[in-house]
């Protein structure tokens, strides 16, 4: 009876080790988290799923010699770093839905790895950054996980891990990216969609933000980035949406809030590049974008060799509007005159602002 116990016991830890090596076998081949340097055909294509802590991985378990940063949302993690070399070595620090409260202690951290201030601080702002109303992630979480003891390894027999190396393998069967992939040096991708289908999907869109209230501490976020960084060159650029998305912002009453949003960008830092903008880019939309608001990475592109003033004949003369103190009264004068006056004398309403129940739509703060 004893030995029949014995037997059983053993035969079970052997199935149950056996599972657990199998699990770290694939974990450690996959590395999903970013937290070892090996390459293989495997690994190639990367789901951002926890992108925060990924690019935190990243940054702490790899040689971080990069002497510029790059920080935004989702719409931001699709310009390729390497667009600024040279004169800037950028780290794209740029996650789903960021918010501008997360930038400085994910900066600070960064900072604190590398071992002193960064040349740049690029700034990739968008205009729902401003919303008072959306979800904010805490980064000490993130950062806590990544410096804890023994981290890395207990990974490997994770099973959120396990999730996120079986959708890679996926990726490399099926060789599609998906709306999002990275490879192993932190530049992320996406698979091309039908232009007539992009069309059709970012028609579809009927709101800009269901619920939206302009974040009066907004500038004295911007403040105290700046304040924090004293030693380090600030290049500040807004993203681009489609033309269709930034009607919907303009037909909810929000063209104050953005022209506000400008004006408070150029207080703090003295000029913006301004790509949220109707232009030949964002009026294209059905082959520049992938969805309302997110754009492909070759426009990332044009948007990296503008604001470092690289000579690029594919930059259209309309992409990319910089704003100082010295032209911004005329800006905003000039965008009054065009969607307030302009619409009137059209007999185009603008809608009133709406704060209303959120609803289940493809979100714009992705």
């Amino acid at each position: 009876m004893e030995q029949a116990y014995k037997k059983t016991l053993k035969w079970m830890l052997g199935i149950f080790f056996s599972f657990m090596a199998l699990i770290g076998t694939i974990n450690y081949t996959m590395d999903s988290y970013w937290t070892f340097d090996h390459e293989n055909r495997f690994n190639q294509m990367q789901t951002g799923a926890n992108e925060r802590q990924q690019k935190t991985n990243y940054i702490y378990f790899h040689p971080f010699d990069y002497d510029s940063i790059l920080v935004g949302s989702s719409r931001t993690t699709l310009i390729n770093q390497n667009d600024f070399y040279p004169p800037y070595k950028v780290f794209n620090y740029a996650v789903s839905m960021m918010m501008p409260q997360e930038y400085k202690p994910y900066i600070e951290f960064a900072k604190k790895i590398k071992g002193s201030d960064f040349e740049a601080i690029i700034l990739a702002l968008d205009f729902f950054g401003t919303n008072k109303l959306q979800k904010i992630e805490n980064p000490k979480p993130v950062i806590e996980n990544t410096t804890s003891f023994l981290y890395r390894y207990k990974l490997l027999f994770s099973i959120d891990a396990l999730r996120n190396s079986i959708a890679n393998l996926r990726r490399y069967f099926t060789g599609k990216k998906y709306r999002r992939s990275y490879d192993r040096h932190n530049v992320a991708t996406t698979d091309p969609l039908d232009p007539e289908f992009a069309k059709k999907l970012i028609e579809r869109r009927t709101h800009w933000e269901e619920v939206y209230v302009y974040n009066d501490k907004y500038k004295s976020i911007l403040q105290d980035l700046k304040k924090s960084n004293p030693n380090s060159k600030f290049i500040v650029f807004t993203t681009p949406v489609s033309s269709h998305m930034f009607h919907l912002m303009i037909n909810e009453g929000r063209l104050k809030d953005y022209e506000r949003w400008l004006r408070e960008i150029v207080d703090v830092f003295g000029k913006v590049t301004n790509f949220m903008t109707e232009n030949s880019i964002t009026i294209d939309y059905p082959h520049n974008f992938v969805d309302s608001n997110h754009f492909y990475p070759r426009i990332g592109t044009l948007i990296a060799h503008k604001v470092i003033g690289r000579d690029d004949p594919n930059i259209p003369p309309d992409f990319g509007d910089v704003i100082t103190k010295e032209n911004i009264d005329e800006y905003i004068k000039a965008l009054d005159n065009k969607y307030i006056e302009g619409l009137a004398r059209e007999n185009i309403n603008i809608k009133k602002k709406r704060v209303i129940t959120p609803i289940s739509e493809e979100s714009s703060s992705l």
